[in-house]
């Protein structure tokens, strides 16, 4: 019974480990390489890729950001803990402050104030 728990033991922890450890090996001989990134950015079809006018359409498309109205009101309710509109930058406009997880986030308004 002690020998087939062993070998249990050494299925579950030891291979795994090992697994990973010849996967990094084999990962580290590129992701450590110095040249690989030095041909990576002096490639100019990169920045053809990143700088392309249709790539926020594309990623837009593929990743859509869900609208306001499906987010779910308490997931919203949990994120914004406080909302404030106030001239923050004394230029007479109103300006958005939210206090958002651990952040706090400052919209300057855009254009001029209705009365």
């Amino acid at each position: 019974m002690r020998k087939l728990l062993a070998v249990l033991i050494f299925a579950a922890l030891v291979f795994p480990l090992l697994m990973g450890a010849l996967s990094l090996m084999a990962v580290s001989q590129w992701a450590l390489d110095r040249d690989f990134y030095e041909q990576l950015l002096g490639d100019v079809r990169l920045y053809e890729v990143l700088l392309d006018e249709d790539l926020p359409n594309y990623l837009n498309n593929r990743y859509p950001v869900p609208e306001a109205d499906m987010i779910p009101s308490g997931a919203l309710s949990n994120a914004l803990r406080q909302v404030v509109t106030a001239d923050v930058d004394g230029d007479r406009r109103r300006d958005l402050v939210l206090l958002c997880h651990d952040r706090l986030l400052v919209y300057l308004a855009a254009t001029e104030a209705t009365p």
